[in-house]
């Protein structure tokens, strides 16, 4: 709880930079997520960060912000190379009461660290970052690796996105997890959709169909394709 509160304070100070609020809805999963978005790009580091706030009555008896995921993650030039170093922190938190008696339970947080290289392919910017990563709770490493698109199809319209590969050190398996989100923009208002495509991702599921069976064994060799519905308001 803690750590989600130091994020909600230090947020408010990078507004200055690009920053845009985006209500999504989830047409598999019938859900609202909320998302805020942080960018700043400077001559000597790049910032970024973002909080998804979800509002899960499948799985939450309640009404309103169920739980939240978000991360940092900051940039700066590696020598005089065309890389990148970068350190990244991951966190996120349920809403709901938990057996101690909090009125919030946390989920597992992550460290990140690594290199990341400045890739363009013609108009499309592809930065790659390869990481190595730690998670206090269980002491566990693991890996991942991520590359972030932007493509601007015409003046209007966009797309843009992320793809993650990564080992689960708890589950034991490879996860993969690409949002990419196709964009209608009214100047400062966008439209879209956004298209979430995983594989061995525990947060994949659908109204009629969980990622764990009956048997509470994980479906880490399905595909999962959960579209959404959004607009969107840069500042």
């Amino acid at each position: 709880m803690k750590r989600f509160l130091l994020l909600s304070l230090f947020i408010p100070t990078l507004l200055p930079a690009q920053f845009n609020l985006q209500q999504h809805y989830d047409l598999r999963r019938q859900i609202q997520t909320t998302t805020a978005e942080y960018f700043k790009a400077g001559e000597k580091e790049v910032v970024f960060a973002f909080i998804d706030i979800n509002a899960d009555r499948q799985h939450f008896d309640k009404t309103g912000a169920t739980d939240a995921w978000y991360e940092l993650a900051w940039y700066r030039p590696l020598l005089a190379g065309p890389f990148n170093y970068t350190v990244q922190y991951n966190d996120g938190i349920y809403f709901s009461p938990g057996d101690d008696g909090n009125l919030a339970s946390p989920l597992a947080a992550a460290w990140l660290a690594g290199v990341s290289y400045p890739l363009t392919i013609g108009g499309t910017s592809l930065p790659i970052d390869l990481l190595a990563g730690w998670q206090p709770e269980s002491g566990e490493f693991f890996w991942q690796a991520t590359v972030v698109w932007f493509t601007p199809v015409t003046e209007r319209i966009s797309c843009s996105g992320f793809s993650d590969l990564w080992y689960d050190p708890l589950a034991e398996n490879i996860a993969w997890l690409t949002e990419a989100q196709f964009t209608y923009s009214f100047n400062q208002l966008a439209v879209g959709t956004e298209l979430k495509l995983s594989r061995g991702f525990a947060g994949a599921w659908t109204k009629k169909r969980g990622y764990f069976t009956v048997d509470d064994q994980p479906r880490t060799d399905e595909f999962w394709l959960l579209p959404t519905l959004f607009i969107k308001y840069t500042f």
